[in-house]
């Protein structure tokens, strides 16, 4: 019978992020490894992405840029998670690590600081926000399309950083969890739809959809789910929305799930991408309204929290579940 302390350390690593993940010193300190990561693949943009090199040259000097962090990342991630298990603090060393990789709390946080930000109408604080959270400009957009990049965000950020890191730790441990963060990370930089990165980020961002979509898979009926316990929301919407969105976008490009979050507020999320004076045309998701609110980026943050707290009670049913079997 499977081992209960995986699902311990995944139990523990929700809590410590739902209680502390958003104290300010320590937000800033649990966000600085990816931060790292982001900061030498853009290093890596400057020095190699020329704009006068050929689409293959580029997508070549893409995918190199992958390796040259990828790959020492997932050696030194596997030695140290083989020393880790060998001790009996092995547990504690993967929550801490983990405590570093979830991103569970601050996508809903920044969520709802841009909801705040926009009651007051400070569109440029609010951009600022959602800048963080996807990978086109939103300093362009009106109070709409910065809601609803933040929900788009929020959701896809909840997706990979959630759901992703739960599924990976329980499939593959540690070091597996650590790499696809970390090439994600790398396809915050280098992977967006933009001219300047459509070749370049190619490797980053095609590997990081594929890594995404259990994610995203989970990530549907999660949302789908919490929508029951959400006024205004139709979790029949919800689910009937994610199945068209995954039928039409999950082995072709950034699906995340949103689809769920579209069709449970009948909203429309997605649309055009900006990047500087560059507009880059992509899917809507969702047949809604495209004229986000500030009631849709409440009601998403709270459909977020609920999902967040349904994940914390499958996890503890598991770990009741598995002890009771032993």
């Amino acid at each position: 019978m499977e081992s209960p302390i995986p699902f311990i350390v995944l139990f523990a690593t929700l809590l410590i992020d739902v209680v502390a993940g958003n104290i300010p010193g320590i937000r800033y300190v649990f966000a600085l490894p990816l931060n790292l990561v982001r900061g030498l693949a853009g290093w890596f943009d400057r020095r190699l992405n020329r704009e006068h090199r050929s689409r293959n040259a580029r997508r070549i000097r893409g995918a190199i840029v992958l390796l040259i962090i990828a790959v020492p990342v997932w050696v030194g991630a596997s030695v140290f998670d083989g020393y880790a298990n060998q001790g009996p603090y092995g547990a504690m060393i993967d929550t801490c690590v983990l405590l570093f990789l979830i991103s569970g709390s601050r996508p809903i946080a920044r969520l709802r600081t841009v909801n705040r930000a926009l009651r007051g109408a400070y569109n440029e604080r609010a951009s600022r926000i959602s800048n963080s959270l996807v990978r086109w400009d939103t300093k362009n957009m009106d109070g709409h399309g910065i809601a609803r990049a933040a929900i788009n965000g929020s959701s896809a950020r909840l997706a990979e950083g959630l759901f992703g890191l739960i599924f990976w730790y329980l499939l593959f441990g540690l070091p597996a969890v650590i790499l696809c963060r970390v090439i994600g990370a790398i396809a915050d930089v280098i992977g967006r739809n933009s001219a300047q990165h459509l070749d370049f980020g190619f490797a980053p961002r095609r590997l990081d959809d594929v890594l995404s979509l259990p994610a995203a898979i989970i990530a549907g009926p999660v949302f789908c789910l919490a929508a029951i316990f959400i006024p205004q929301a139709s979790p029949v919407k919800a689910f009937t929305a994610w199945l068209r969105d995954f039928s039409t976008r999950a082995l072709r490009s950034d699906f995340r799930g949103e689809g769920a979050i579209a069709g449970a507020f009948d909203i429309a999320l997605g649309g055009p991408q900006e990047f500087g004076e560059e507009t880059v045309s992509r899917d809507w998701i969702g047949d809604g309204r495209a004229r986000i609110v500030r009631a849709d980026v409440n009601r998403t943050s709270w459909l977020l929290g609920v999902s967040v707290l349904l994940t914390m009670l499958a996890i503890s049913g598991a770990i009741v579940f598995l002890k009771q079997s032993s």
